[in-house]
């Protein structure tokens, strides 16, 4: 690789390896000790970074060996290195996870730990009721944390590229009015009021279902959380040239223009205002992202303080629509 002492190369190592920190160069570094040692099986290995002819870096593990004559006289040094960048990102989505599951899962099981105390307590026989109520509560929180387990391995595997997306053609128009149907149908949502508004013709996209669902319920849950009982949630949907626009538009406090930039990344939550008494866990809107992006979607916010937010994502227009089944009576004899 040429080192400032034979230059046969007509490149100094500091040309090709990083020196990090002050080091020398790893070829250099190894020579220097054989200098010492005169011993072939001296050898150095260590981590760093190589550069790119664009300047930018990638993590290595770089091992130098010196190369010495039959009379033991350094003539150079060979070095050999792996690039470590999938190693890296492994491991850093490991350590999000462990973080994840460390953090972000003790709020809930606190929740229902405490709900099952009560639920415990000795209570007076004609208040079976209350009793009752209490242990729905401890089910409506086990499924919360079931809800955010299958988030949060979604997440994983959508992070690792695992996912698979079998994508078909969708009738958006079926699937926003059934899980607006849902919502409306849920006690915790009966003061709030709905509008869909739809085209006059059907509306097909392309995509997974089971994934399109979790957005639209993300999206519709944080409309929820973030606006004021009795207020109009909104979902509109529309033709935009070869996309589908899908948007969720709440009449709540809104969202300050510098966290629009983040509020689709991992973990991120608004901590100022009635924002940080809101329970959640700053997954929602990040795997929402990763979503409509694995299905070649976008997605972005829009927002006015006082009047409310607006979420919208985009999907592949459908080419062609799924036909209804036929009935197989009808043109029997």
């Amino acid at each position: 690789v040429g080192s400032e002492m034979c230059i046969r190369d007509r490149r100094y190592c500091g040309e090709i390896f990083q020196a990090e920190d002050g080091k020398l160069p790893i070829a250099i570094e190894a020579m220097g000790i054989t200098a010492k040692d005169g011993e072939r099986s001296v050898r150095v290995s260590r981590r760093s970074y190589a550069l790119t002819k664009e300047g930018n870096s990638f993590p290595i593990a770089e091992v130098a060996a010196p190369l010495l004559d039959e009379e033991k006289g350094l003539t150079g040094a060979v070095v050999a290195f792996w690039d470590l960048t999938e190693e890296e990102r492994i491991n850093r989505l490991r350590d999000e996870f462990i973080s994840l599951v460390s953090h972000q899962l003790k709020t809930p099981l606190n929740r229902i730990g405490m709900t099952a105390d009560m639920a415990l307590d000795p209570l007076e026989p004609d208040d079976l009721e209350t009793h009752k109520e209490r242990w729905r509560m401890v089910r409506r929180q086990v499924d919360e944390l079931e809800d955010l387990l299958d988030e949060m391995i979604l997440m994983s595997k959508l992070e690792a590229g695992e996912e698979s997306v079998s994508q078909e053609p969708l009738d958006m128009v079926c699937i926003v009015e059934k899980i607006v149907a849902d919502f409306k149908s849920s006690k915790e949502f009966l003061k709030h009021r709905w509008e869909v508004k739809r085209p006059a013709k059907p509306l097909w996209a392309m995509g997974k279902r089971s994934h399109i669902e979790v957005v639209l319920r993300n999206l519709l849950e944080n409309a929820l959380k973030f606006s004021p009982e009795g207020s109009l949630i909104t979902v509109e949907m529309r033709e935009c040239e070869d996309e589908v626009w899908i948007s969720v538009v709440d009449r709540g406090k809104g969202i300050p223009a510098h966290y629009l930039e983040r509020i689709f990344d991992k973990f991120f939550r608004i901590e100022e205002g009635d924002a940080q008494k809101t329970y959640g866990y700053g997954l929602g809107l990040y795997l929402s992202k990763l979503l409509v992006e694995v299905h070649g979607g976008r997605i972005w916010a829009e927002s006015e303080l006082n009047k409310g937010s607006r979420f919208t994502f985009t999907l592949p227009k459908a080419v062609s629509q799924m036909r209804p089944l036929e009935d197989p009576t009808k043109n029997s004899p």
